[in-house]
């Protein structure tokens, strides 16, 4: 896998709401990455340096006809902040090299919609 990182994902979704991501994890040059095996963990995090921590997913089923996406799950407890413009990252935690960066982007919790 190059040391390069992918071009940046940006997730949204509702405050107080769960929501199923679906991530297609490609290298710098664009080529799908088969996920088979891998343990991958989701990590959200405000933009500061050093960041601050959000919360974190491994709640993560390898989907895709290549095995190249990553469903991830964030629930209810993890979208209470309305608002928020995070940050989040895919690590594959089974490397021998140390954990790697597979998936990235902006996070955006939206505020929930009211019913009429």
């Amino acid at each position: 896998m190059s040391n390069r990182l992918p071009r940046a994902q940006s997730l949204d979704m509702f405050q107080t709401a769960a929501k199923t991501f679906s991530i297609a994890v490609k290298d710098a040059d664009e080529v799908a990455i088969d996920l088979t095996g891998k343990d991958m963990r989701m990590v959200v995090h405000d933009g500061q340096k050093p960041p601050v921590f959000k919360f974190q997913s491994e709640v993560i089923t390898i989907t895709g006809t290549g095995n190249d996406h990553a469903d991830v799950i964030v629930d209810i407890s993890m979208s209470a902040t309305a608002n928020a413009h995070w940050r989040w990252e895919l690590w594959d935690i089974t490397t021998t090299e140390g954990e790697a960066v597979l998936a990235h982007g902006a996070f955006k919790i939206l505020p929930a919609v009211k019913g009429s």
